[in-house]
C-alpha cells in the first residue's frame, strides 16, 4: 500500500499558518506534532528556511 503524502498545498498552508502564528505570538495554535503533515512540513522548513519578515517588507 502506498504511503500517504500531503499535497504541496497542504504543506504550504500549515507552514503559512505556523509562521503567522509565531510572528504575531498566538498562544492557542495547536498542531499534532506527531502527524505526517506536521513532520513533513517541518522537514521541508529545515531544508528551506523562511526568510526574515523584515527583509520581505523593508521600511525604507
Amino acid at each position: 500500500m502506498p504511503r500517504y503524502s500531503p499535497s504541496i498545498n497542504e504543506l504550504a498552508a500549515i507552514m503559512h499558518n505556523i509562521e503567522l502564528s509565531q510572528r504575531v505570538g498566538l498562544p492557542n495554535m495547536y498542531y499534532d506534532t506527531h502527524s505526517l503533515l506536521y513532520t513533513e512540513a517541518m522537514d521541508y522548513r529545515e531544508s528551506f528556511p523562511p526568510s526574515t519578515f523584515a527583509s520581505l517588507y523593508p521600511t525604507q
